[in-house]
């Protein structure tokens, strides 16, 4: 803790701390590294053990990766001996035996849409941006249509048309026209089997009907 020269409990008033030419004002209150009598105040910085000019003066280069080596492939081995003829596995396991190198492609990096030029000296050259000037002079602004109510979609082109949205259940159940072909629509006749379609029926109240059936209601009263 900070001390002072008179009683053990007063704490430093930082009102009374006076300045003093040539040194930081004194602190009414532990510093973060009190330890350290050559740090004054705030986050100690690690300096690197190489300076600006030892950095400047030599050059680091990395170590380049060591070159991809794909393995044997014994997958490809195989393919190939039964591509030669080698259909059991005591000729497919002469074939690798005799051919022990077979080896798949190695991974490739591509970098699409670049090609390395002498004036690179280390990764992509970056793309030039557009002139600063020609964007302060709004060069590239058109102020043609300022007085236009409306934007000109004249240029505007339409690639496709989205297709009509699937009908669902509940459309269906309320399309007025299918409601209308329905009403329209002869009433169907309901089922009946075939073996049950001659058998006429054994008592009509109807007009006109026929001579058996007087006699079946005869004999029925």
């Amino acid at each position: 803790m900070a001390k002072h020269n008179g009683p053990k409990n007063l704490p430093l008033r930082r009102t009374m701390i006076k300045h003093t030419i040539g040194h930081v004002r004194r602190a009414s209150y532990d510093l973060p590294d009190a330890r350290d009598t050559d740090h004054v105040y705030g986050y100690p910085i690690i300096r690197d053990p190489e300076d600006a000019g030892q950095v400047m003066g030599k050059w680091v280069q990395a170590t380049p990766s060591p070159a991809v080596e794909s393995s044997r492939s014994f997958v490809e081995t195989n393919r190939r001996a039964l591509a030669v003829g080698c259909i059991n596995a005591k000729d497919a396991r002469m074939y690798a035996n005799e051919h022990p190198d077979i080896r798949e492609k190695a991974p490739v990096k591509k970098q699409v849409g670049y090609t390395p030029t002498n004036d690179v000296i280390y990764g992509i050259k970056t793309q030039a941006s557009e002139d600063i000037a020609m964007l302060i002079q709004a060069r590239h602004t058109n102020f043609t249509s300022d007085d236009i109510d409306y934007p000109d979609l004249a240029a505007m082109k339409i690639k496709g048309k989205l297709p009509m949205p699937r009908e669902t259940k509940a459309s269906v159940l309320q399309d007025k026209r299918l409601q209308l072909l329905n009403e329209q629509a002869p009433v169907p006749e309901p089922f009946k089997m075939s073996k049950f379609k001659k058998i006429g029926s054994i008592i009509s109240t109807q007009p006109g009907h026929s001579a058996h059936d007087e006699t079946v209601d005869n004999n029925t009263y």
